[in-house]
């Protein structure tokens, strides 16, 4: 009993390439609070250095009661405003110490971010966060605000594993000569279409007598 052929080897096709990776999104946090609700912050030291840079009980110290509150309320909403970029809680993966604002010299908050902030925004992709507090009677009021980092298009890959070279300079005889760009027969073409008027233009021309 003969055994039959084997039946040849379909290849599978490939898999089609799945949709590129989404971009990230463009993060925003906003936060509102009473000048009062930072009283109870103040009257635990192990919390206030919990939530603020050195630099930023550096600066408080340097400031009377009243302005020393405003300033430190006005820090704690700009924490809470980058925590919401950085899709974060309170409490969560992100030390609020690592959210400095600083004061540039026109005055302005000037946002710093170091340590597990800093992580946090790499990790999301984004790029440097834009900082803007405002303060009015007894309310103070934060925004932050990011845009994601650009994310390059993928290089394709050839069939033997190759990349393909990116495409070199224009060619300088193209550069000098437009008609070097045209199809040749075109070229050709428009040739015979000139010496044809030329012809035309021949037999337009009166005769010349010959002197005798």
């Amino acid at each position: 009993m003969t055994q039959a052929p084997p039946l040849p080897r379909v290849r599978e096709p490939d898999a089609a390439p799945g949709p590129p990776p989404a971009a990230p999104a463009p993060g925003l946090g906003t936060d509102l609070l009473r000048l009062d609700e930072v009283d109870a912050l103040l009257r635990r030291p192990w919390l206030t250095r919990f939530l603020y840079a050195e630099s930023e009980l550096a600066l408080a110290a340097g400031l009377g009661p009243a302005r020393r509150r405003e300033f430190l309320a006005g820090r704690f909403a700009a924490k809470e405003a980058v925590l919401k970029v950085l899709d974060c809680g309170l409490f969560g993966p992100v030390r609020p110490r690592h959210i400095a604002v600083d004061r540039a010299a026109s005055g302005r908050p000037l946002l710093r971010l170091t340590g597990s902030a800093e992580a946090r925004r790499l990790e999301l992709g984004l790029g440097a966060l834009s900082l803007s507090i405002s303060h009015k009677h007894d309310l103070v009021f934060a925004v932050a605000f990011a845009v994601p980092v650009p994310v390059p298009a993928p290089v394709p890959v050839l069939a033997d594993g190759g990349r393909p070279e990116p495409p070199g300079p224009p060619d300088r005889q193209e550069q000098r000569d437009p008609l070097g760009r045209l199809d040749p027969l075109d070229h050709l073409d428009r040739v015979d279409e000139l010496d044809e008027l030329d012809q035309l233009d021949q037999l337009d021309q009166p005769e010349r007598s010959t002197p005798s």
